[in-house]
């Protein structure tokens, strides 16, 4: 199938992000089939986010990379449907962030990579602890700091693609207050140590798991 050649291209990085994919004649030249089968593979590589297609004389399809994004957006869509609320999406990063911030403590380089950052970002908060937007702003950074300095890419992938997830289905859904509050209770920049102790400790520690 046409969509699943030029799909595998992607994914292997034979196309980059901003190609432009050939003209409709010479791509019936590489892939012998006819222009319906053709326009169709175009909207399903549209579909999946992996080509936009321009119009007109000067039209084309250009390539996109997959992203965290690219999945938050459908997985969103699935959630949604089926009636999962922030509380849902919030409890299963609690799960995650723990796994992140043990092989954060594993990194042998964590003493230079990974603790100072987190340091930075906690000693930042504490100076903006009363301004709830700025003190949201250094939350979000630094559970994502947390996730992108563990280096195991499938998590990073897996809690990159949950959290816009846990904010697109906070706009279908009103968080209820008491999720408001908890928020405030449970990421605060005073709970955030637990996360730089966990990194700086030896490589056979257990971070602490929120209760």
């Amino acid at each position: 199938m046409v969509a699943d050649q030029i799909r595998e291209r992607i994914l292997r990085g034979d196309l980059n992000e901003g190609d432009l994919l050939p003209k409709e004649a010479e791509l019936r030249e590489q892939y012998p089939v006819n222009v319906q089968s053709l326009r169709e593979a175009l909207r399903i590589l549209e579909a999946e986010g992996l080509v936009r297609v321009r119009r007109g004389n000067r039209g084309g399809a250009v390539v996109h990379r997959p992203t965290p994004g690219n999945v938050a957006y459908s997985l969103s869509m699935v959630l949604a449907m089926s009636g999962t609320d922030i509380d849902d999406v919030g409890r299963a990063l609690h799960e995650v962030e723990p796994m992140c911030a043990a092989l954060c403590a594993e990194r042998g380089d964590r003493a230079t990579e990974v603790v100072p950052v987190l340091r930075a970002l906690h000693e930042e908060s504490l100076s903006k602890v009363d301004d709830l937007v700025a003190a949201t702003a250094l939350s979000r950074r630094f559970h994502e700091s947390v996730v992108k300095l563990c280096g195991n890419r499938s998590l990073i992938v897996l809690a990159g693609a949950s959290r816009p997830c846990g904010r697109a289905t906070s706009r279908i859904g009103q968080a209820s207050e008491r999720t408001r509050n908890g928020f405030r209770r449970q990421n605060g920049p005073r709970r955030w140590p637990y996360t730089a102790r966990s990194c700086s400790a030896s490589r056979t520690a257990t971070p602490h798991r929120r209760g």
